[in-house]
């Protein structure tokens, strides 16, 4: 096709409404806003010992940022639309590239599962939000997302039974802990689920039994720590990143 004529064609498809808004696909670049996003939710907490899996991740920052972009155009569908689909393309590859023990793709879960809802694929956000709780139960916004269409389908019980088991992974959660009491559920919260002590894991020995000799660890390297995985506590009902955004 010539040059002139497919710059017609596309275009005209554009305003017919099938491809996004120009707005929708503009500059797909990071904002030094959303660079600050992406600093505190994933770059500041990489392991340079995992390469292998985190050379992916700047996919991940991508789809936070075309997630926060479809928040900030809620009025233009289009515009929102779009942001969805690129968003969804980032947390896919990231899901295609990673390892599947990899810590984060809980994480990746969840933003799948948000990015879905702004695209009114509720149902497949249903199990994007329960895959996250399964790779990290302790997501309380992958609960949140969960109770919340339960709630819009009219399935209070069932709503009420995810927030009340995301209580007891996630204790403190104030958002859990709002829609608890918003759903019906009886004071006190819900018992957490405590760990279980090493020492009541462990088998006791036999008096009578011979024990292995231990050996000296002393030049043995520790293991390093794993950090937890920890939600930054940032955003706002209208757009959970706004944080980074300019003052209005």
């Amino acid at each position: 096709m010539h040059r002139l004529q497919k710059t017609c064609f596309l275009a005209c498809v554009t305003l017919m409404g099938l491809l996004p808004s120009l707005d929708a696909v503009a500059e797909y670049g990071a904002t030094p806003q959303e660079a600050a996003m992406c600093k505190v939710m994933v770059w500041d907490r990489a392991d340079p010992a995992d390469h292998g899996n985190w050379m992916h991740m700047h996919h991940y920052c991508d789809c936070l940022r075309f997630i926060s972009r479809a928040y900030s155009a809620i009025g233009d569908w289009k515009a929102v639309q779009g942001n969805v689909q690129r968003a969804l393309q980032n947390c896919d590859y990231v899901l295609k590239a990673t390892a599947p023990d990899f810590y984060m793709r809980a994480e990746v879960h969840l933003q799948k599962g948000k990015a879905l809802r702004l695209g009114r694929q509720e149902n497949k956000a249903v199990g994007e939000f329960m895959e996250a709780i399964k790779g990290n139960p302790k997501l309380d916004q992958a609960y949140v997302g969960l109770a919340d269409i339960q709630a819009g389908n009219k399935k209070s019980g069932e709503a009420l039974k995810t927030v009340t088991e995301g209580l007891r992974h996630a204790p403190d959660s104030k958002p859990l802990q709002r829609r608890y009491t918003e759903l019906g559920g009886k004071l006190p919260y819900p018992t957490p689920i405590e760990p279980v002590p090493v020492d009541a894991q462990a088998v006791k020995p036999d008096a009578s039994t011979p024990r292995a000799p231990v050996e000296s660890t002393a030049d043995t390297p520790a293991a390093p720590a794993v950090a937890p995985v920890v939600q930054p506590k940032i955003g706002s009902p209208k757009n959970p990143y706004c944080r980074f955004c300019p003052p209005e």
